[in-house]
């Protein structure tokens, strides 16, 4: 009875990244800072515990050694023409966690309780910034898009787990957790991740359709639960949907125009200017040196003061901007990021190839838009879930 106790204790402490990463990171102020601790202490208990048997097995992945890798190119960055402290910070903990976690133990019965709570958190988060207090999109101390991509990221994996062969009593628990998580993704109205989400929802089910054809009823029971949970979407949030689209179709018209000064012609007008850095530094890229060319750019009167206030934090691309900041190489070992998982599919049970799927379009698709790999919560929620899924997807489990 003490060995069990034992085992669950130290199951709970090597856990604990994951049900604060879901919970903590992204409603307190700096949680992705607060992450830090709690991966010391796993890889401790990891290491008193497993000893160096899940360190040498680890360390066998392919996908660790390409985080290890981009780990190892980011400090390089960050000291020759800089690079972001949070990113390195992030890069840096989950290298050293997921060399040292063991994968075995993440479930997915544990997955199914970690969007669980993952999904209570964001949706009363959510709900108290945007309904209670009235805040508008903002949510807390996250900013309102990788905020919002980190609730997609939790809806996807909770949808993954609702398309996967467990028997109805086991989709009760994904089921709440991809209800609860949907608010949070309309209130913060970030319109890039609207649309990267529900193209990675259809991808889902397109690749379930391929890989076990339907039946009539089954389709039939679909398409009612997707009517009702439309309507209720449309008629629930429907001032700010509506919001959101007539602001959409305004900046078209601007557009047409010859008025780039709304958020998407910002956005053209940033993905027009990257080229021109690109040229300069290919290889390696600028760094942090790409915002002296764009106040150079400013006073001389090339590019507006609007332009070079959100082009100096990034390009709203995750290809663009880390081509332009870490050259040929940076770009990469991101692609590499989305490609590798994809690799595992075909030897993946079929939640967790639901899971790579789903979470490789959603980042994808987020990153023609803006930059989730950038930002420390949706990178290592990403890295948290897929290089344990992946690196298991030799052999089927039966959770």
């Amino acid at each position: 009875m003490n060995i069990i106790n034992r085992k669950q204790i130290y199951t709970a402490i090597l856990l604990l990244p994951y049900f604060f990463a879901v919970t903590g990171m992204l409603v307190l102020d700096s949680g992705d800072k607060k992450m830090i601790p709690l991966f010391l202490i796993s890889i401790i208990v990891s290491i008193l515990v497993f000893k160096k048997e899940t360190i040498l097995n680890n360390i066998q992945s392919q996908f660790v050694w390409l985080i290890g890798i981009s780990c190892i190119y980011t400090v390089f960055s960050y000291y020759y023409h800089g690079s972001s402290s949070r990113e390195l910070r992030a890069l840096i903990g989950l290298t050293l966690f997921l060399i040292a976690f063991p994968y075995q133990i993440l479930t997915q019965k544990v997955i199914q309780w970690v969007v669980l709570i993952g999904s209570l958190a964001i949706f009363f988060n959510s709900v108290y910034f945007n309904v209670y207090i009235s805040t508008g999109r903002n949510a807390g101390y996250m900013n309102p898009i990788p905020y919002s991509t980190a609730c997609a990221l939790i809806s996807i994996i909770a949808f993954s787990l609702l398309l996967g062969n467990s028997p109805l009593k086991g989709k009760t628990l994904p089921l709440v957790a991809f209800l609860l998580s949907l608010p949070p993704i309309i209130l913060s109205e970030t319109r890039g991740i609207w649309l990267a989400f529900t193209l990675s929802v259809f991808t889902l089910i397109v690749a379930k359709c391929i890989k076990n054809p339907p039946s009539r009823k089954y389709i039939l029971f679909t398409f009612i639960f997707t009517a009702i949970l439309t309507s209720t979407g449309a008629f629930l949030f429907k001032d700010k949907i509506n919001e959101r689209y007539n602001q959409t179709i305004y900046e078209i018209k601007k557009i047409q125009s010859d008025d780039y000064s709304t958020s998407v012609g910002l956005r053209l007008q940033m993905w027009m200017l990257a080229p021109e850095l690109i040229k300069q530094k290919p290889i390696l890229g600028h760094g942090q040196e790409q915002r002296e060319i764009l106040k150079d750019k400013l006073e001389h009167g090339e590019i507006s003061r609007p332009l070079y206030h959100y082009a100096s934090a990034h390009f709203h691309n995750q290809f663009l901007d880390k081509i332009v900041k870490s050259g040929i190489i940076g770009v990469i070992l991101v692609i590499g990021l989305l490609l590798y998982p994809l690799m595992t599919v075909r030897k993946s049970p079929p939640s967790d190839a639901y899971m790579v799927i789903g979470l490789v379009s959603l980042f994808f698709i987020a990153g023609l838009t803006d930059v989730p790999f950038n930002h420390p919560q949706p990178l290592m929620l990403y890295l948290l879930f897929l290089v344990p899924i992946c690196s298991r997807c030799k052999r089927v489990t039966n959770d």
